[in-house]
């Protein structure tokens, strides 16, 4: 990690997925100011999502991190671009369907799986246009997916 925040060529594009975000809180906050795109996906986007005051659907969301992921977005306004999926793969408790969903359009009934294709299209982006690119964890939620495989057998 230090020679990733020491010593990149810029622009810097960072993406972080997976489902535990206080054990990447630390990670988060340091590369802020230090990567040029932050894209934020599987579940740890979540608290984000709440702390801009959107609705997150049935996706799971440690409330305690919240204020947290607030700080984080106050933190790098103006030095790192904080990006959140715009639209998911998502399942309504109620079908075993899947639709794709705006981020801004989940209802409390939707289970969001992945990220969609205007957030891969993002992301395409991101790798595309950064010199330097660090990427960890899945950007879709591995607990909602064994969730829903073993309800819907999927």
């Amino acid at each position: 990690m230090e020679t990733l925040v020491e010593k990149t060529a810029p622009p810097v594009g960072v993406i972080i997925g997976g489902a535990d975000l206080e054990s990447k809180l630390t990670l988060i906050w340091n590369l802020c100011g230090k990567a040029d795109w932050l894209f934020l996906g599987g579940a740890i986007c979540f608290p984000f999502f709440r702390a801009k005051g959107l609705e997150v659907g049935a996706a799971p969301v440690d409330e305690r991190l919240v204020p947290a992921a607030r700080q984080i977005l106050r933190d790098a306004e103006g030095r790192t671009e904080i990006i959140l999926p715009a639209d998911f793969v998502a399942v309504r408790r109620s079908s075993a369907l899947s639709e794709l969903v705006a981020a801004t359009n989940l209802s409390p009934d939707h289970v969001p799986m992945d990220i969609g294709s205007a957030s891969q299209r993002v992301l395409e982006n991101v790798v595309l246009n950064a010199r330097t690119l660090f990427w960890s964890g899945p950007l879709r939620s591995e607990e909602h997916t064994s969730e829903l495989q073993s309800q819907f057998r999927i």
